[in-house]
């Protein structure tokens, strides 16, 4: 898991100022990376604005796309190494009211921000995108769209 908050302060004064305003930042590549490395991270401490209304709190970006299970009114959160259930006892997933009535059975999202409350040891999903990185275009498929010689 990459610590950003860490690598921004090494960026000079505009990263420091950037990481002084912004919560703890990880880039885990898998929720696996994020469960084994958790007793590794660092809570946000500032008095600074933005990031002081989110004191004992760490922002979690997952790189793996995560897939969503729901099952009756239980959702969870897997990927291909590990899952996020909402009845875990160690670490278990929370879901906003209005985000669980925009997720779905098999709904695919990616780069999806999770809070982490150190003290309870919960993990809160946040923000997500439901679309992938675009596909790379290949030479071919202008032909493919256009079989009309020009």
């Amino acid at each position: 898991m990459r610590h950003m908050s860490k690598y921004w302060k090494e960026k000079g004064l505009v990263g420091k100022l950037f990481a002084q305003v912004v919560p703890e930042w990880y880039i885990a590549a898998s929720i696996n990376d994020f469960l084994d490395n958790r007793s590794q991270v660092q809570p946000t401490q500032t008095i600074l604005p933005i990031a002081c209304f989110l004191n004992g709190y760490t922002f979690i970006e997952l790189e793996s796309r995560v897939t969503v299970e729901k099952s009756g009114d239980i959702f969870a959160l897997k990927d291909l190494t590990a899952v996020l259930k909402e009845e875990n006892p160690v670490c278990p997933l929370r879901i906003w009211k209005e985000t669980r009535t925009q997720l779905t059975d098999g709904m695919v999202l990616y780069k999806a921000l999770l809070g982490y409350d150190l003290k309870k040891d919960e993990i809160m999903l946040g923000v997500y995108e439901t679309r992938g990185p675009p596909a790379p275009e290949s030479k071919d498929s202008e032909f493919a769209l256009n079989p009309e010689p020009a």
